[in-house]
């Protein structure tokens, strides 16, 4: 295990040491007739300009979308959400004083009332007020911007959960050390405030990946066990999604969110370390 952290460890130095400085992050994976593009997004404002024709004509060359999230409308069936939560529990059994102080702080500033929050919904309320906080503008989002014209041109569309409802069990069948980290990492980032996601934003759009790296590494110290189960598994899961990809011909265009695809366990490392060559676009 060791030898291959530090296989991990020597691929990723030298992904971060070789990036074309200029737009958005996009790497190409290839094999035989077979090509498959990874884009790292991240939330952005309405007026974050990321695209680029770099990034539309890889789009534009393949035959099909993978994003992360589902690309659902509208609300879930409320007597579902009542199902999938029903085995919660109140934040106060996971957190330490001094975090159910931040939550109840943040959740003030939204008007959401601590009982409204449990154990399987506290990270998606918090994301809620991050967006808000932030001035974050989800139709902006790399995501639905490349599943609406996938949908405009008949291009299929996959993603790795495969409905919203798939996603929300996964959230709420998690240990609680799992959800208790994932709370840890959105009050974290809430605590960090506009002015330092401005800068993550900024930094995106140029391709500077080192506050991300340096998110995902705080990520991993802060919460191990959020990490090996948000992170390094399901990592573990696009890449072997990606090596079927490569193992058909065709182009593929895959949209995930940036700190997947960064750091010693990303994507782009995992690849590299199982002998796969990545370049950055």
């Amino acid at each position: 295990m060791l030898k291959v952290r530090m296989a991990l460890a020597a691929v990723f130095i030298v992904v971060l040491a070789c990036p074309t400085l200029a737009d958005p992050p996009l790497w190409v994976v290839k094999s035989g007739k077979a090509e498959v593009f990874l884009f790292g997004q991240m939330w952005v404002k309405a007026d974050t300009h990321w695209q680029s024709s770099k990034t539309w004509a890889a789009f534009n060359k393949s035959v099909e979308l993978w994003t992360e999230n589902p690309q659902e409308r509208g609300n879930l069936d409320p007597s579902l959400l009542a199902e999938i939560n029903r085995n919660s529990k109140p934040v106060s059994d996971l957190l330490s004083p001094n975090d159910m102080a931040r939550l109840q702080a943040f959740l003030q500033t939204a008007d959401v009332p601590i009982s409204a929050v449990n154990s399987s919904n506290a990270y998606f309320l918090l994301e809620g007020v991050l967006e808000r906080q932030g001035g974050l503008d989800p139709g902006n989002l790399p995501e639905p911007v490349f599943a609406k014209r996938a949908a405009e041109v008949g291009k299929p569309i996959h993603s790795e959960w495969g409905s919203a409802e798939a996603a929300l069990r996964w959230g709420a069948s998690q240990p609680d050390a799992v959800q208790a980290g994932l709370i840890r990492k959105a009050l974290d980032e809430l605590d960090e405030g506009a002015p330092a996601f401005n800068a993550r934003i900024a930094a995106w759009q140029r391709g500077d990946l080192r506050m991300e790296v340096s998110s995902v590494q705080r990520f991993r110290e802060r919460s191990p066990a959020a990490f090996r189960a948000v992170a390094t598994d399901r990592n573990a899961s696009w890449v072997a999604r990606i090596k079927d990809m490569l193992s058909r011909p065709g182009v593929y265009f895959v949209c995930m969110g940036i700190d997947h695809l960064v750091g010693p366990e990303g994507v782009v490392a995992q690849l590299e370390a199982g002998g796969i060559r990545v370049k950055r676009q």
